[in-house]
């Protein structure tokens, strides 16, 4: 991705179902937002793909997931930014 040099993307965890056809797939994706016309923001997003495959192993089926609110906010304020403010909003509920 020209967005994202520095991109990372890590499996945090992979299962397969019952019958071994449907597979899980939780990931994190690491970066710097420093492509061309980037905001110079590091983001972190968690996300998840679920696949089926067929009985010669092939996909057949993909469906990709992750919060994309977040990645908005990511890209605009910075990971560490929104992490903060997530805290603090836990914070002001706790002591509320």
């Amino acid at each position: 991705m020209d967005a994202f040099p520095d991109l990372k993307v890590t499996m945090e965890h992979f299962w397969q179902g019952n019958d071994l056809l449907n597979m899980y797939y939780l990931w994190r994706l690491y970066g710097t937002n420093t492509g061309l016309g980037g905001t110079g923001q590091r983001v972190s997003i968690a996300g998840s793909e679920e696949w089926r495959i067929s009985e010669n192993w092939l996909i057949t089926f993909s469906k990709g997931r992750f919060h994309e609110e977040d990645y908005k906010q990511q890209l605009e304020y910075g990971f560490e930014e929104v992490e903060r403010r997530r805290e603090l909003r836990k914070k002001s509920r706790v002591s509320s």
